[in-house]
């Protein structure tokens, strides 16, 4: 995110999730979130932005794991939170099956108190976690959060709803619109009264590239469903919906898994994804293979630049220049630099 214009940023109220810093044993040993917090600072300045924590375990650390203990409605969260006493940040409602309803309550009530807003995240999709593209559909959130929520807050309208259906499988576009609907539906018949708006959240991209229904091994074209599914969702009337999505980023989590990454590049339009690679095998040396399929990019007929930093890295590679990025990371942030331009650009246009 460094890498967007401020126009851009300027258009966004994007949600980070904390999660432990990089370790050094003599400057950071306990790897504190406060870096992540001054990072976040640097790049958003006086902008409006969501901040929830990372779930999954192995990115924590103790200071994390105590921001989850429910005790006197997630004290350790509220007071991290207020101490930094920012007027542009949205906190975001942590959840857990098994604490009280009390302490969830009580959560909401203090925090919507202290930052005027605060966002509540709930799914309604249980993803298979060998494979991405089994899932079921779940509506118990609803009743085991939203209610209490909602019952707690002084306005409903301080509340940024957030329904993450995470990985969105080729084909599955229409049934995962239909869940979305069907929460909101259950929502607002609970009769508590509406949220300031509702946010689905989702991404098709998927963990590799080079399968059916999405490319070979040298290049492919598949649909961008998280844009689609708003798109569909909005022609439904939906009084209040924001567009969300994971930033172009495959939504789930898996175990690291050793494997040869393919030099590869990738370009999102308005309602699907581009992508070029090549082995370092055929091009003949370590990082050529981003040079050569940054130029067939610039040539494929479907590719259109959106004027952002990321376009100007596919040609800064593609005419060879050796400060592009050499690296996945590199990439995945040019995708996801060209994904949230292009989308502020297009829903400015709607």
């Amino acid at each position: 995110m460094h890498n967007l214009s401020g126009d851009v940023l300027d258009a966004l109220c994007p949600m980070f999730e904390l999660t432990k810093s990089r370790f050094h044993k003599n400057t950071n040993p306990d790897s504190k979130v406060e870096r992540r917090m001054k990072v976040i600072q640097d790049i958003m300045g006086e902008r409006p932005f969501i901040l929830d924590l990372i779930g999954e375990e192995r990115f924590q650390n103790k200071e994390i794991k105590q921001f989850f203990d429910e005790t006197d409605g997630y004290q350790n969260w509220r007071n991290f939170l207020v101490s930094h006493d920012w007027a542009s940040l949205i906190p975001t409602l942590l959840l857990d099956g098994d604490a009280s309803v009390d302490n969830l309550t009580e959560q909401a009530r203090q925090l919507e108190a202290d930052f005027g807003a605060v966002c509540l995240r709930i799914g309604c999709v249980e993803h298979d976690e060998d494979d991405s593209s089994a899932f079921e559909f779940f509506d118990d959130d609803v009743e085991d959060f939203v209610r209490p929520v909602f019952e707690a807050l002084d306005n409903t309208r301080n509340c940024i709803l957030m329904i993450d259906v995470g990985f969105i499988p080729y084909g599955e576009m229409g049934r995962f619109a239909d869940c979305v609907m069907d929460i909101i539906a259950k929502i607002e018949n609970l009769g508590l009264g509406s949220p300031k708006t509702y946010v689905p959240i989702g991404s098709s991209f998927p963990q590799m590239v080079a399968q059916k229904n999405y490319g070979d091994d040298r290049h492919g074209i598949f649909p961008m469903l998280e844009w689609t599914m708003f798109l569909r969702l909005r022609d439904r009337g939906i009084d209040s919906l924001t567009y969300g999505d994971y930033a172009s980023i495959h939504p789930l989590r898996y175990n690291a898994l050793g494997y040869n990454w393919v030099p590869r590049v990738d370009a999102p339009m308005a309602d699907k994804y581009i992508y070029h690679r090549y082995r370092r095998e055929i091009v003949g040396k370590p990082y050529a293979g981003y040079d050569l399929a940054a130029e067939y990019m610039l040539n494929d007929p479907e590719y259109e630049s959106c004027d952002s930093w990321g376009d100007k890295q596919i040609r800064l590679a593609a005419a060879h220049d050796k400060d592009v990025g050499r690296g996945p990371a590199s990439w995945i942030a040019i995708r996801e630099n060209i994904h949230i331009t292009r989308r502020v650009r297009l829903l400015e246009s709607l």
